[in-house]
C-alpha cells in the first residue's frame, strides 16, 4: 500500500534496494533479534523508514545508499529489542534480574557457521582466543576472566568488546 503512494522512479528505487539487499537486511536483523518473526517485523519497519527517507537516500551513491539502509535496519531491530525487553520487564514486575535472555554476543556466535568461525578465530592472538574461550565456552564472568588474565574487570570487558568488534568486521568481509 505504501508503494502505491510513490511515483514510478521512487518505487523503482525501493524495489531495487529490496530486490538486491532484502536477504542481507533480514540477516542483519536476525543477528540482533534471533527470532525470524521479529527480524521480519524489523525489516518491514525499516522499509517504512527507508520510504520516509527516500528523497535523501536516492541522492546517495549505491554503496552509501546500502550502508544507510543497513543502518536503518539495525536501528529498527535494536529498537524492537528494547521495546520487547521493556515489555518483558513490565509483564514480570517481580523479576529484577539483569539477565533478560540470551546476550547479544551469544546470538552473534550462533549466527555464524562453525567453519567460518574457526577461520576467524585462527586469526586471533592466543590471548584473544583465551578470553573468548573463558567467556563463551566456560561461561566465566568478566571478573573471573580478569583474575585469570591478571588485569582489571573493566579491562577484560573492553578486550572482549574489541575482540567481538574485530570478529564482526571479519564477518562483514565474509558476507560481502
Amino acid at each position: 500500500m505504501m508503494l502505491s503512494l510513490l511515483d514510478d522512479e521512487q518505487r523503482e528505487i525501493i524495489e531495487k534496494i529490496f530486490r538486491e539487499d532484502k536477504s542481507f537486511f533480514f540477516y542483519v536483523a536476525r543477528g540482533i533479534l534471533v527470532s525470524k518473526e521479529d527480524a521480519e517485523d524489523a525489516v518491514s519497519e525499516a522499509l517504512l523508514k527507508i520510504v520516509d527517507n527516500l528523497e535523501k537516500i536516492s541522492k546517495l551513491p549505491r554503496n552509501k545508499m546500502r550502508a544507510y539502509c543497513i543502518t536503518i535496519v539495525k536501528n529498527c531491530a535494536r529498537e524492537k529489542l528494547r521495546r520487547d525487553k521493556r515489555l518483558e520487564f513490565t509483564e514480570n514486575p517481580g523479576q529484577y534480574t539483569e539477565d533478560l535472555g540470551e546476550s547479544t554476543e551469544d546470538r552473534f556466535f550462533k549466527t555464524i557457521p562453525s567453519s567460518e568461525m574457526q577461520t576467524m578465530l585462527s586469526g586471533l592472538s592466543e590471548d584473544e582466543q583465551r578470553l573468548l574461550f573463558l567467556r563463551y565456552e566456560e561461561g566465566r564472568s568478566y571478573k573471573e576472566i580478569a583474575c585469570v588474565l591478571q588485569c582489571t574487570e573493566n579491562s577484560a570487558r573492553v578486550r572482549g568488546f574489541r575482540i567481538l568488534e574485530k570478529l564482526r568486521k571479519q564477518m562483514d568481509g565474509i558476507i560481502r
